[in-house]
Protein backbone atom coordinates (compact mmCIF):
# COMPACT_ATOMS: atom_id res chain seq x y z
CA UNK A 1 0.00 0.00 0.00
CA UNK A 2 1.45 2.98 -1.08
CA UNK A 3 -0.05 6.16 1.25
CA UNK A 4 1.69 9.74 0.62
CA UNK A 5 1.59 12.76 2.88
CA UNK A 6 -0.17 14.79 0.30
CA UNK A 7 1.29 16.33 -3.43
CA UNK A 8 1.03 19.38 -4.25
CA UNK A 9 0.67 20.99 -8.24
CA UNK A 10 4.28 20.92 -8.60
CA UNK A 11 4.94 17.02 -6.83
CA UNK A 12 2.70 15.37 -9.82
CA UNK A 13 4.77 13.86 -12.30
CA UNK A 14 5.18 13.30 -15.62
CA UNK A 15 4.30 9.82 -17.41
CA UNK A 16 5.51 8.12 -19.84
CA UNK A 17 3.60 6.31 -22.67
CA UNK A 18 4.60 2.89 -22.03
CA UNK A 19 3.71 3.79 -18.10
CA UNK A 20 0.23 5.31 -19.20
CA UNK A 21 -0.81 3.00 -20.72
CA UNK A 22 -0.57 0.38 -18.03
CA UNK A 23 -1.70 2.44 -15.34
CA UNK A 24 -4.94 2.75 -17.61
CA UNK A 25 -5.56 -0.60 -17.83
CA UNK A 26 -4.55 -1.72 -14.92
CA UNK A 27 -7.33 0.88 -13.31
CA UNK A 28 -9.51 -1.51 -16.15
CA UNK A 29 -8.89 -4.53 -14.54
CA UNK A 30 -9.60 -3.33 -10.97
CA UNK A 31 -12.98 -2.23 -11.90
CA UNK A 32 -13.98 -4.88 -14.34
CA UNK A 33 -12.94 -7.23 -11.47
CA UNK A 34 -12.06 -10.30 -14.08
CA UNK A 35 -14.71 -10.26 -16.37
CA UNK A 36 -17.90 -9.35 -13.31
CA UNK A 37 -18.51 -6.19 -15.15
CA UNK A 38 -19.40 -5.34 -18.88
CA UNK A 39 -16.35 -3.74 -20.49
CA UNK A 40 -17.80 -1.06 -21.55
CA UNK A 41 -19.69 -0.44 -17.83
CA UNK A 42 -16.30 -0.78 -16.56
CA UNK A 43 -15.10 1.46 -18.66
CA UNK A 44 -18.01 4.13 -18.11
CA UNK A 45 -16.86 4.04 -14.02
CA UNK A 46 -13.23 4.19 -15.59
CA UNK A 47 -14.51 7.77 -17.56
CA UNK A 48 -15.57 8.65 -14.11
CA UNK A 49 -12.76 8.56 -12.26
CA UNK A 50 -10.56 10.05 -14.58
CA UNK A 51 -12.70 13.03 -15.22
CA UNK A 52 -11.91 13.48 -11.07
CA UNK A 53 -8.81 13.35 -11.14
CA UNK A 54 -8.55 15.82 -14.46
CA UNK A 55 -10.92 17.95 -12.23
CA UNK A 56 -8.49 18.05 -9.48
CA UNK A 57 -5.11 18.83 -11.27
CA UNK A 58 -7.14 21.50 -13.69
CA UNK A 59 -8.51 23.24 -10.50
CA UNK A 60 -6.76 22.35 -7.32
CA UNK A 61 -4.91 26.10 -6.95
CA UNK A 62 -1.49 26.34 -6.67
CA UNK A 63 0.13 25.37 -3.58
CA UNK A 64 -2.69 23.33 -2.08
CA UNK A 65 -2.37 19.60 -2.33
CA UNK A 66 -4.33 18.08 -4.32
CA UNK A 67 -7.09 15.73 -3.10
CA UNK A 68 -6.97 12.73 -6.13
CA UNK A 69 -4.69 10.81 -4.02
CA UNK A 70 -4.51 9.08 -0.77
CA UNK A 71 -3.01 10.27 2.33
CA UNK A 72 -1.40 8.67 5.42
CA UNK A 73 -4.14 7.11 7.45
CA UNK A 74 -7.17 7.52 4.90
CA UNK A 75 -9.31 4.96 4.79
CA UNK A 76 -10.61 3.27 1.50
CA UNK A 77 -14.15 5.14 2.53
CA UNK A 78 -12.62 8.78 3.48
CA UNK A 79 -10.84 8.82 -0.32
CA UNK A 80 -14.41 7.72 -1.75
CA UNK A 81 -16.01 10.36 -0.22
CA UNK A 82 -13.61 13.23 -1.66
CA UNK A 83 -13.58 11.59 -5.13
CA UNK A 84 -17.38 11.34 -5.43
CA UNK A 85 -17.03 15.05 -3.95
CA UNK A 86 -14.85 15.89 -7.17
CA UNK A 87 -17.22 13.88 -9.34
CA UNK A 88 -20.05 16.11 -8.58
CA UNK A 89 -18.10 18.61 -9.55
CA UNK A 90 -18.06 17.46 -12.58
CA UNK A 91 -21.81 16.29 -13.23
CA UNK A 92 -22.35 20.70 -12.76
CA UNK A 93 -19.89 21.48 -15.28
CA UNK A 94 -21.43 18.20 -17.93
CA UNK A 95 -24.64 17.46 -16.72
CA UNK A 96 -25.99 16.38 -19.73
CA UNK A 97 -23.47 13.69 -19.77
CA UNK A 98 -22.20 12.77 -16.89
CA UNK A 99 -25.13 12.12 -15.02
CA UNK A 100 -24.99 8.70 -12.69
CA UNK A 101 -23.48 8.60 -9.97
CA UNK A 102 -20.17 6.81 -9.54
CA UNK A 103 -21.49 2.84 -8.51
CA UNK A 104 -17.93 1.66 -7.34
CA UNK A 105 -17.09 0.28 -4.01
CA UNK A 106 -15.06 2.49 -2.15
CA UNK A 107 -12.26 -0.01 -2.42
CA UNK A 108 -12.15 -0.20 -6.02
CA UNK A 109 -12.10 4.23 -5.61
CA UNK A 110 -9.29 3.53 -3.20
CA UNK A 111 -7.14 1.66 -5.26
CA UNK A 112 -7.83 3.49 -8.30
CA UNK A 113 -6.45 6.65 -7.00
CA UNK A 114 -3.82 4.35 -5.74
CA UNK A 115 -2.94 3.94 -9.26
CA UNK A 116 -2.95 7.25 -10.77
CA UNK A 117 -2.45 9.47 -7.86
CA UNK A 118 1.57 10.27 -8.68
CA UNK A 119 1.03 11.20 -12.49
CA UNK A 120 -0.22 14.40 -13.83
CA UNK A 121 -2.28 14.10 -16.89
CA UNK A 122 -2.27 17.37 -17.25
CA UNK A 123 1.51 17.84 -17.73
CA UNK A 124 2.23 15.10 -19.81
CA UNK A 125 2.78 15.52 -23.36
CA UNK A 126 -0.40 15.89 -25.21
CA UNK A 127 0.84 13.24 -28.07
CA UNK A 128 1.65 10.64 -25.35
CA UNK A 129 -1.11 10.92 -23.57
CA UNK A 130 -3.57 10.92 -26.61
CA UNK A 131 -2.16 7.94 -28.07
CA UNK A 132 -2.40 5.84 -24.78
CA UNK A 133 -6.05 6.98 -24.47
CA UNK A 134 -6.25 6.37 -28.06
CA UNK A 135 -4.98 2.71 -27.71
CA UNK A 136 -6.58 1.91 -24.30
CA UNK A 137 -9.52 2.75 -25.85
CA UNK A 138 -9.46 0.99 -28.98
CA UNK A 139 -8.74 -2.00 -26.92
CA UNK A 140 -11.84 -1.86 -24.59
CA UNK A 141 -14.33 -0.98 -27.30
CA UNK A 142 -12.87 -2.97 -30.10
CA UNK A 143 -11.47 -6.21 -28.75
CA UNK A 144 -14.00 -6.36 -25.91
CA UNK A 145 -16.96 -4.82 -27.08
CA UNK A 146 -17.00 -4.54 -30.70
CA UNK A 147 -17.35 -1.06 -31.06
CA UNK A 148 -15.27 0.41 -34.12
CA UNK A 149 -14.70 4.24 -34.58
CA UNK A 150 -13.36 6.05 -38.21
CA UNK A 151 -9.56 4.82 -38.42
CA UNK A 152 -7.23 7.40 -37.02
CA UNK A 153 -5.13 7.46 -40.79
CA UNK A 154 -8.63 8.07 -42.32
CA UNK A 155 -9.25 10.98 -39.90
CA UNK A 156 -6.06 12.18 -39.94
CA UNK A 157 -5.88 12.26 -44.29
CA UNK A 158 -9.41 14.06 -44.36
CA UNK A 159 -8.20 17.14 -42.37
CA UNK A 160 -4.89 17.14 -43.68
CA UNK A 161 -7.05 17.57 -47.24
CA UNK A 162 -9.16 20.36 -46.06
CA UNK A 163 -6.61 22.36 -44.17
CA UNK A 164 -8.73 23.53 -41.60
CA UNK A 165 -6.86 26.90 -39.94
CA UNK A 166 -7.47 29.26 -37.23
CA UNK A 167 -10.60 31.20 -38.76
CA UNK A 168 -12.57 27.90 -39.17
CA UNK A 169 -15.38 26.82 -37.38
CA UNK A 170 -15.95 23.42 -36.95
CA UNK A 171 -18.41 20.27 -36.56
CA UNK A 172 -19.04 16.75 -36.76
CA UNK A 173 -22.66 15.65 -36.49
CA UNK A 174 -22.35 12.49 -35.73
CA UNK A 175 -18.81 12.70 -33.97
CA UNK A 176 -18.36 9.04 -31.96
CA UNK A 177 -15.14 9.69 -29.98
CA UNK A 178 -14.18 12.62 -31.64
CA UNK A 179 -11.46 11.64 -34.01
CA UNK A 180 -12.41 14.57 -36.35
CA UNK A 181 -12.76 17.11 -33.81
CA UNK A 182 -9.63 16.13 -31.93
CA UNK A 183 -7.36 15.64 -35.41
CA UNK A 184 -8.59 19.22 -36.39
CA UNK A 185 -7.64 20.80 -33.32
CA UNK A 186 -4.29 19.20 -33.30
CA UNK A 187 -4.01 20.91 -36.97
CA UNK A 188 -4.80 23.89 -36.17
CA UNK A 189 -2.55 24.22 -33.06
CA UNK A 190 0.41 22.65 -34.79
CA UNK A 191 -0.07 25.90 -38.13
CA UNK A 192 -0.53 28.99 -35.33
CA UNK A 193 2.24 27.43 -33.19
CA UNK A 194 4.27 28.05 -36.03
CA UNK A 195 2.94 31.30 -36.85
CA UNK A 196 2.94 32.92 -33.50
CA UNK A 197 6.00 30.83 -32.27
CA UNK A 198 7.52 34.68 -31.10
CA UNK A 199 4.10 36.09 -30.01
CA UNK A 200 3.52 33.12 -26.20
CA UNK A 201 0.23 35.63 -25.56
CA UNK A 202 -1.37 35.47 -29.18
CA UNK A 203 -0.59 32.09 -29.06
CA UNK A 204 -2.64 31.11 -25.96
CA UNK A 205 -5.04 32.84 -26.62
CA UNK A 206 -6.21 32.19 -29.97
CA UNK A 207 -5.01 28.23 -29.47
CA UNK A 208 -7.91 28.54 -26.30
CA UNK A 209 -10.52 30.41 -28.93
CA UNK A 210 -10.46 27.99 -30.88
CA UNK A 211 -10.86 25.21 -28.92
CA UNK A 212 -13.81 26.01 -27.20
CA UNK A 213 -15.49 28.41 -29.36
CA UNK A 214 -14.59 26.73 -32.82
CA UNK A 215 -15.02 23.05 -32.53
CA UNK A 216 -18.49 21.65 -32.29
CA UNK A 217 -19.37 17.56 -32.10
CA UNK A 218 -22.64 15.96 -31.87
CA UNK A 219 -23.21 12.44 -30.77
CA UNK A 220 -26.44 10.76 -30.02
CA UNK A 221 -25.33 8.04 -27.87
CA UNK A 222 -24.15 8.96 -24.06
CA UNK A 223 -21.54 6.72 -23.36
CA UNK A 224 -19.71 7.79 -26.92
CA UNK A 225 -20.32 11.28 -26.03
CA UNK A 226 -18.42 10.97 -22.81
CA UNK A 227 -15.57 9.49 -24.93
CA UNK A 228 -15.48 11.96 -27.12
CA UNK A 229 -15.49 14.39 -23.71
CA UNK A 230 -12.74 12.78 -22.39
CA UNK A 231 -10.65 12.72 -25.37
CA UNK A 232 -10.79 16.22 -25.69
CA UNK A 233 -10.18 16.65 -21.86
CA UNK A 234 -7.18 14.87 -22.25
CA UNK A 235 -5.63 16.80 -25.00
CA UNK A 236 -6.93 19.90 -22.82
CA UNK A 237 -9.72 21.36 -24.67
CA UNK A 238 -13.10 21.83 -26.47
CA UNK A 239 -14.85 19.03 -24.53
CA UNK A 240 -18.22 21.82 -23.22
CA UNK A 241 -18.66 21.69 -26.91
CA UNK A 242 -20.38 17.84 -27.03
CA UNK A 243 -24.05 17.96 -27.68
CA UNK A 244 -25.13 14.80 -27.12
CA UNK A 245 -28.67 14.24 -29.23
CA UNK A 246 -29.61 13.45 -32.18
CA UNK A 247 -28.12 15.52 -35.24
CA UNK A 248 -31.16 15.26 -37.50
CA UNK A 249 -33.76 17.17 -34.66
CA UNK A 250 -34.62 20.76 -35.04
CA UNK A 251 -32.11 23.21 -34.08
CA UNK A 252 -33.89 24.72 -31.57
CA UNK A 253 -33.98 21.45 -29.39
CA UNK A 254 -29.79 21.61 -28.91
CA UNK A 255 -28.58 23.12 -26.27
CA UNK A 256 -28.76 26.62 -26.41
CA UNK A 257 -24.82 26.97 -24.72
CA UNK A 258 -23.70 25.86 -27.90
CA UNK A 259 -25.60 27.85 -30.21
CA UNK A 260 -25.18 25.14 -32.56
CA UNK A 261 -27.09 27.21 -35.41
CA UNK A 262 -27.52 26.87 -39.66
CA UNK A 263 -24.95 27.90 -42.10
CA UNK A 264 -22.41 28.84 -39.14
CA UNK A 265 -19.41 26.23 -39.86
CA UNK A 266 -17.10 26.42 -42.92
CA UNK A 267 -16.38 22.91 -42.34
CA UNK A 268 -18.21 20.06 -41.55
CA UNK A 269 -16.25 16.50 -40.69
CA UNK A 270 -17.88 13.17 -40.22
CA UNK A 271 -18.32 9.36 -40.79
CA UNK A 272 -22.14 9.08 -40.27
CA UNK A 273 -24.01 5.97 -39.04
CA UNK A 274 -25.08 4.40 -42.45
CA UNK A 275 -26.58 1.31 -41.87
CA UNK A 276 -28.97 3.19 -39.04
CA UNK A 277 -32.68 3.20 -39.92
CA UNK A 278 -34.58 5.95 -39.23
CA UNK A 279 -38.64 5.85 -37.59
CA UNK A 280 -39.61 8.54 -36.00
CA UNK A 281 -42.03 10.80 -38.58
CA UNK A 282 -41.14 13.86 -37.27
CA UNK A 283 -37.99 13.75 -38.09
CA UNK A 284 -38.63 11.88 -41.38
CA UNK A 285 -41.15 14.73 -43.18
CA UNK A 286 -38.42 17.17 -42.37
CA UNK A 287 -36.30 16.01 -44.97
CA UNK A 288 -36.83 15.66 -49.32
CA UNK A 289 -36.52 11.90 -49.16
CA UNK A 290 -38.20 11.46 -45.97
CA UNK A 291 -41.43 13.08 -46.66
CA UNK A 292 -44.25 10.29 -46.79
CA UNK A 293 -42.17 7.00 -45.62
CA UNK A 294 -42.19 5.36 -42.47
CA UNK A 295 -38.77 4.53 -42.10
CA UNK A 296 -35.34 5.43 -43.87
CA UNK A 297 -31.79 4.42 -43.77
CA UNK A 298 -29.19 7.38 -42.95
CA UNK A 299 -27.65 7.41 -46.25
CA UNK A 300 -30.43 8.62 -48.51
CA UNK A 301 -31.40 11.39 -46.10
CA UNK A 302 -30.63 14.98 -47.85
CA UNK A 303 -30.19 17.57 -45.16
Amino acid sequence: MILIKGSKRSDLRIAVFDELIKRFQKCHDEIWEGGKKDPATAFDEFSKLLMAKIYDERFTPAGEEYKFQVKYNETPKDVAEKIKKLYERVKEKNSEVFKIDIKLPDKVIFEIVKILQAISLRSTDLDIKGRAFEKFLGKVFRDEYGQYFTPRNAVNFMVDVLDPDEDDIIIDPACGSGGFLLYSLMHVIEKISRRYREDQDSLNRISWDFAHKQIFGIEINDRIARIAMMDMVIHDDGHSNIECNNALLSYEEFDKRRDIQPNKYSLVFTNPPFGAVIKDKNILRKFELGKGRDSQKNRNIIY
